[in-house]
């Protein structure tokens, strides 16, 4: 899931968007929540926790993925190296 959303966001970022003679350029700000399998939880908390991680992502500057794992809050490590991911997103 990381990896699709760093690329999404990278390929918005580096996309021309053209109108004419117009030109812009957007960011995506993205918020993803993993489940962990040994301790479901049900979707509204799913869908609020990445939301959380939405607004994470705005405040920590834009433009980038966060991600909460919920295997985490158990103790558990992602194991998500944030600078590999996105030089693994950039070749």
């Amino acid at each position: 899931a990381m990896l699709f959303c760093e690329r999404l966001r990278s390929t918005i970022e580096s996309y021309d968007f053209t109108s004419g003679n117009d030109h812009e350029s957007l960011t995506s700000s993205i918020g993803v929540a993993i489940l962990d399998p040994q301790a479901p939880t049900d979707s509204k908390t799913l869908v609020r926790k990445a939301d959380e991680m939405l607004y994470a992502s705005k405040e920590n500057g834009r433009n980038r993925v966060t991600l909460y794992d919920f295997s985490v809050e158990r103790g558990a490590s992602t194991g998500i190296d944030q600078t590999k991911l996105r030089r693994a997103t950039e070749t």
